[in-house]
C-alpha cells in the first residue's frame, strides 16, 4: 500500500502543489512509510523508485545525518510528541536542506492501528541552516558567508580610497564630506562584524588572540575616529589613562577595538549635548570589582551626559531589542546588537561590563578585561623594516582592490607587480625572485590556497619556494584561515584593510624573514 485517502485527497494534492510541501506517514515500527506526490517532487523519483519504509527514506539523508534522524524520528513516533528539525536531503545529485515536522499521531480507521503524519518542506537558500555532527552548517550560513564576502570586497576600496581622498589637498568642504563617508563606511563594518560575531558565539566558533598591542595607539585611534562626530554633534570628546596605565600588553586588539567602538558609538548615539569621556586605567588587586584573574587588569570606563537608562531597563540593557521594545531605536536610531555582543564579548575574554546610570543625567559603561602586560624591551616593532624597498608580488583578480594595494604598497616605498590569478603569478615568480607576495585566497583559474601550495612545492622556482605569503581574503571565517596556513601562508589580512593595518602585517612579516635570515 503506497497510499492512504488522506494524502490523495485532491484539497490535499492542490494545497501541497500551492505551497511546496509534501506529507508522509509512517507507523511507530517504521515498516511502512507512505508519501504523498508532493515529497516524491521534493525527493524527484517516481513512487516505484522508494522502498516505502523509514530505512527506505533515510537512504535520501546524507550519510553523516542518518543516526540524527533516525533516532529523533523514532523517540518522537515512541513517545507521540511533535517533531521539527532542519536537515540536509540528496536530491537528483545536490544536497538541499529541508525541514521535517511530525504533527499528528492518530489511530487509523480501517484497522484502528496507531499511525503518525508530518510534512517535509524544503527551506528557502538564503535561510536554510541544519545541523551536520553538531554544527550549524547548510544554504543560510553559507549565505551569511557569502554576503559578508560579498560586502567586505567592496568595502576595501571605499575605505582605501577615502583614506588617499583624505590626504589629498582638497577644499574644507569636501574634506568634510570625505570624513563623513569614512565613519559611516567604518559604521557599517562595524555592524556586519557585530553580525558575524554574534553568529559564531552561537555555534561555538569565536576565537581570540593574543598579540602585542599599544594601549595608548588604540585609545589615540579611538579619539580620532569619533572626532568628527564629536564635531558634528558640538560634544566635547575626551580620551584620558592613567600614568600607570601599561603601554603595551597581550591581547586580541581587533576584539577589545570592536567593544569600545560598540561603546562608545552607543554614548553618541543616545547624547546630544555635553560631553563624552573614555579613561583607560590599570586597576589595582582592591578595585577589580568583578575579576578574580591573576593577570592584570585594565578598566575602560565611558562616560556621558546622555538620556541615561530607565531603571525598569537597566536589567536589559545588555539584551537584544524585541520587537516591542523598539522605540528607542525609532528615536535615535542603532540596532542593539552592540551591547548584547560587548558584554559576550568581554566575558569571553575573562572580564565583564557593569552600567551606571540616572535617567536625564547620562551613563557610564564599565569595561574590566584581564591582560597579560608586556615588560619594557619585551616588545619589538619592526617599522623600519616596512620602509625599506622590496619587491613584492601582487596575486589579486580585483580591479578595485588592485589598485588599492598597488597605491598602499607604493606609498610605502614598495616595488610592485600584479597579476590577476595563480597560474600568472607561478609563471612570473619562474621569472624573477620576490621578497614578498601578497594573495587573494578567490580567483579564477587558480585560487590563493593552491597557488601557495605549488609555490612552496617549488613550481615558483627554488628562489621562490620561501618568499613570505601575505592572505589577503574577505573570508573571516577560521577554517579558510587554517586552510591558508596549512598551505604554507605566512601571515593573514581580512578586507577592508586600512593603511596601517597592512603596513603592521607587511611589517611583522618582513620582521620575521629578516630575524631567520640573520640566525
Amino acid at each position: 500500500m503506497t497510499h492512504c485517502q488522506s494524502l490523495s485527497n485532491p484539497l490535499f494534492q492542490e494545497l501541497e502543489s500551492l505551497t511546496g510541501i509534501g506529507a508522509w506517514e509512517l507507523d511507530p515500527t517504521g515498516n511502512r512509510m507512505i508519501c504523498s506526490p508532493g515529497l516524491y517532487d521534493i525527493l524527484d523519483i517516481t513512487p516505484d523508485q522508494f522502498n516505502h519504509t523509514l530505512d527506505g527514506f533515510l537512504e535520501f539523508i546524507p550519510a553523516q545525518e542518518r543516526s540524527r534522524i533516525q533516532h529523533t524520528i523514532q523517540e518522537s513516533l515512541r513517545c507521540g510528541s511533535r517533531l521539527e528539525m532542519n536537515h540536509g536531503i540528496n536530491r537528483a545529485g545536490q544536497k538541499i536542506a529541508i525541514q521535517t515536522r511530525h504533527i499528528l499521531t492518530y489511530h487509523a480507521t480501517e484497522d484502528q492501528s496507531l499511525r503518525c503524519m508530518g510534512i517535509i518542506r524544503p527551506l528557502p537558500k538564503t535561510a536554510s541552516c541544519h545541523l551536520e555532527n553538531g554544527e550549524v552548517k547548510g544554504e543560510g550560513c553559507g549565505f551569511l558567508t557569502n554576503l559578508n564576502h560579498e560586502i567586505r570586497t567592496p568595502m576595501n576600496a571605499v575605505l582605501g580610497m577615502l583614506d588617499f581622498a583624505l590626504m589629498s589637498p582638497e577644499t574644507e568642504q569636501v574634506h568634510d564630506f570625505l570624513k563623513t563617508a569614512k565613519e559611516s563606511a567604518v559604521l557599517l563594518l562595524q555592524l556586519l562584524n557585530n553580525l558575524l560575531d554574534i553568529s559564531k558565539i552561537e555555534t561555538g566558533q569565536i576565537h581570540f588572540k593574543e598579540e602585542p598591542l599599544n594601549l595608548r595607539s588604540l585609545l589615540h585611534s579611538m579619539k580620532q575616529l569619533y572626532s568628527y562626530s564629536a564635531e558634528a554633534k558640538k560634544i566635547a570628546f575626551t580620551c584620558l589613562w592613567d600614568d600607570n596605565l601599561p603601554e603595551w600588553i597581550k591581547g586580541d586588539e581587533e576584539k577589545l577595538r570592536q567593544i569600545l567602538t560598540n561603546l562608545i558609538g552607543n554614548a553618541f548615539q543616545y547624547t546630544d549635548q555635553g560631553s563624552i569621556t573614555l579613561r583607560a586605567r590599570l586597576l589595582q588587586d582592591e578595585r577589580k570589582i568583578f575579576l578574580t584573574s591573576d593577570k592584570p587588569v585594565i578598566q575602560f570606563c565611558i562616560a556621558d551626559t546622555g538620556i541615561g537608562i530607565p531603571p525598569e531597563r537597566m536589567e536589559m540593557i545588555f539584551q537584544t531589542l524585541r520587537p516591542t521594545e523598539f522605540s528607542l531605536i525609532r528615536n535615535y536610531g542603532g540596532s542593539s546588537l552592540g551591547l548584547s555582543l560587548s558584554k559576550k564579548l568581554a566575558e569571553l575574554m575573562g572580564g565583564d561590563i557593569s552600567v551606571q546610570s540616572s535617567p536625564r543625567e547620562g551613563s557610564e559603561f564599565s569595561l574590566q578585561i584581564p591582560l597579560k602586560v608586556m615588560a619594557q624591551g619585551q616588545q619589538t616593532e619592526t617599522t623600519s623594516i616596512g620602509y625599506q624597498k622590496q619587491n613584492v608580488l601582487l596575486v589579486e583578480d580585483s580591479v578595485i582592490s588592485q589598485k588599492l594595494a598597488e597605491l598602499i604598497l607604493k606609498r610605502m616605498g614598495h616595488q610592485i607587480t600584479t597579476v590577476e590569478n595563480g597560474q600568472k603569478a607561478l609563471s612570473r615568480l619562474q621569472q624573477t625572485p620576490y621578497d614578498l607576495i601578497l594573495m587573494d585566497i578567490e580567483m579564477p583559474e587558480m585560487d590563493g590556497i593552491e597557488t601557495t601550495r605549488r609555490i612552496r612545492a617549488g613550481e615558483g622556482g627554488h628562489h621562490n619556494q620561501a618568499t613570505p605569503i601575505i592572505a589577503m581574503s574577505a573570508h573571516v571565517i577560521k577554517d579558510v584561515q587554517k586552510q591558508a596556513r596549512l598551505a604554507g601562508m605566512n601571515g593573514y589580512i581580512t578586507k577592508p584593510f586600512d593603511i596601517t593595518r597592512l603596513q603592521k602585517k607587511i611589517n611583522s612579516i618582513l620582521g620575521q624573514k629578516h630575524e631567520a635570515s640573520a640566525d
